[in-house]
């Protein structure tokens, strides 16, 4: 396991106990198109080599893979994946705790 994906899932879990701490909106993303999606996650553990997105499934909600393989390189539930969707959920709940402070 990549020490930059343990120091990204702390933060991105850190961040998620101060979001809920604030009681606000949950925050969307128009990632997947041009209809918002909501990032409503619990949190982000690590098991082994693989990394579990707990996510709260609703119609509009964003839908990330279940589990990723830090082993494998490319494809669904890959590394490049799971870059893409920690740095995504990272910038939403940034942006989202910035402008509630």
């Amino acid at each position: 396991m990549k020490k930059a994906i343990v120091n990204k899932v702390n933060l991105i879990n850190k961040m998620i106990s101060e979001f809920k701490a604030l009681d606000l909106e949950i925050p969307v993303t128009y990632d997947g198109g041009t209809f918002p999606y909501y990032i409503d996650i619990n949190g982000v553990s690590i098991k082994n080599q693989f990394v579990y997105i707990d996510e709260n499934k609703s119609q509009y909600a964003y839908n990330f893979e279940k589990r990723y393989n830090t082993n494998k390189d490319w494809g669904i539930g890959s590394m490049e994946e799971l870059n893409h969707h920690l740095n995504l959920i990272k910038r939403v709940l940034t942006k989202s705790l910035k402008e509630n402070k």
